[in-house]
């Protein structure tokens, strides 16, 4: 009796990630964008997270959002080799500056972005990494 439970537990397993799988992998993707198996990848990956968060959350081991980022933190962002980066702290505030490494032919204009988020995926305090 048990082992029927026990394999019962794993077809159901399978089948939901079988379903994601289906699911993302089917999804329509614009022909105008670039890499669209990319895309695909990515959507998929992100699907698996939220599914692991989410039932990780339900057993009582951490909460969601503490899954997620602790998986988008461990990824890679991509360096731009024409910006410097630099984070640094307005009062409390933590701040992310982009620089051009080029010197300005004239006064640098800039662009103030308020995150609106709703703060699973990516944080301010998200290092990038020297080596890619």
């Amino acid at each position: 009796m048990e082992n029927f439970l026990w394999l019962e537990s794993e077809n159901r397993s399978a089948l939901g990630i079988w379903r994601t799988s289906y699911r993302t992998f089917k999804a329509k993707i614009p022909p105008e964008v670039d890499q669209p198996s990319k895309l695909n990848f990515y959507s998929w990956l992100f699907t698996i997270i939220e599914i692991l968060a989410n039932k990780s959350a339900s057993l009582g081991i951490c909460k969601k959002h503490v899954l997620i980022r602790m998986f988008s933190n461990g990824l890679r962002a991509w360096r731009a080799s024409e910006l410097l980066i630099k984070d640094l702290h307005f009062g409390e505030v933590p701040v992310r500056i982009y620089l051009p490494r080029s010197p300005p032919a004239s006064k640098r204009r800039g662009v103030v972005l308020f995150h609106g988020g709703c703060g699973m995926y990516g944080s301010i305090s998200k290092e990038l990494k020297e080596k890619m």
